[in-house]
């Protein structure tokens, strides 16, 4: 109860413009353990995936990082997409000193695996995805810090459905699963696929064969897939809503009240209504509130492994990291949030 105050007098002393609101619903969270879940929800569980055997050690925490802010071309995704003021200023993913800043901030607030966002396509943009790569690898070693990472890949199911494409894929990233620092569950290297709800490996694919592959274990086919070539395969989809999946959704919308699994997320909110790109209705942020209540919602619960969207989407706005608006308020939360999550067992 001590420790709760305090970090509530933190927080609020360091973010003063959010001290009506964010007062007030911190300390219905924190204080008394609400988790703000409406009565008409508590029993929506039944519905849900049922919480399935840790795949991974206990109390793990990941966290997706964005490798898109480059410019290529006609591609300028600060100029095009982006309201937001991040406090580190604006910055290419490639950017050493921001790749550091991510791993320092990532290892102060307690998160164990990065999410590297590779979802748009391994091949595209001439190779700037694995120059991204290389470098979280090297600056991981140089730093010392106690942070892996893991790939997530999609773009050839989601968007080309594309079944040698996406082969393709997966050979060219594994070069990174023998690395030390690849993050592993079931000690075999974590390989995320985005997947839509009809991306099935027998809706892209006629070949016979692989109907035996989709069953009660693997609703899409692409774990059995690559069973034999020793990689854990979790999906992610749109939004946590659109996909059931044994292990749980590991993204990318975790859209309030979460669904219930081994694995569940924790978002601050989404919103791509102020640029170009096309999506549903927002969900606001409303000055912590929807993150709080997704995190309480987790501790309720207890999976074994929590997914935060994200570190560094300023386009979508499901960014946490410290901005000129609301200055450190997220990475505070979110330190203090994996205190109590890891310290629940």
């Amino acid at each position: 109860m001590n420790s709760n105050k305090k970090f509530m007098r933190d927080i609020i002393s360091k973010n003063k413009s959010f001290l009506c609101v964010f007062a007030f619903f911190c300390t219905l969270a924190l204080v008394s353990g609400c988790d703000f879940e409406s009565s008409t929800h508590q029993n929506e569980e039944n519905q849900y995936i049922i919480k399935q055997n840790s795949s991974l050690s206990e109390n793990s925490v990941g966290m997706w990082v964005l490798m898109l802010w480059f410019n290529d071309n006609n591609y300028t995704p600060w100029d095009s997409y982006v309201r937001m003021s991040p406090l580190f200023g604006q910055y290419f993913s490639d950017n050493i000193e921001f790749i550091d800043y991510t791993l320092q901030n990532a290892d102060s607030m307690g998160i164990d695996y990065l999410i590297l966002d590779n979802t748009n396509g391994v091949f595209r943009h001439e190779g700037k995805f694995d120059d991204i790569i290389k470098l979280y690898i090297e600056r991981i070693k140089y730093l010392e810090v106690d942070i892996k990472i893991s790939i997530a890949i999609g773009y050839s199911l989601f968007q080309m459905r594309d079944l040698e494409l996406f082969n393709e894929s997966v050979e060219h990233i594994s070069r990174y699963f023998s690395d030390r620092t690849y993050y592993k569950a079931d000690d075999k290297p974590l390989l995320i696929l985005y997947v839509n709800p009809d991306s099935q490996i027998t809706s892209i694919s006629s070949d016979e064969d692989y109907f035996q592959l989709v069953d009660s274990n693997d609703r899409f086919g692409y774990r059995n897939l690559l069973k034999e070539q020793n990689i854990s395969v979790r999906y992610m989809s749109g939004s946590d809503q659109w996909i059931d999946d044994k292990f749980g959704v590991y993204g990318w919308k975790y859209e309030y009240p979460q669904k219930v699994g081994d694995t569940m997320g924790v978002m601050p909110g989404w919103n791509r209504s102020h640029n170009e790109l096309t999506g549903s209705t927002p969900n606001e942020r409303a000055e912590g509130k929807y993150y709080i209540d997704s995190w309480e919602r987790v501790l309720n619960h207890n999976p074994s492994n929590v997914v935060i969207v994200s570190w560094d989407d300023w386009a979508e706005e499901t960014a946490i990291a410290d901005e000129d608006g609301w200055g450190s308020l997220y990475t505070d939360i979110t330190t203090e949030m994996i205190k109590r999550y890891k310290g629940s067992n």
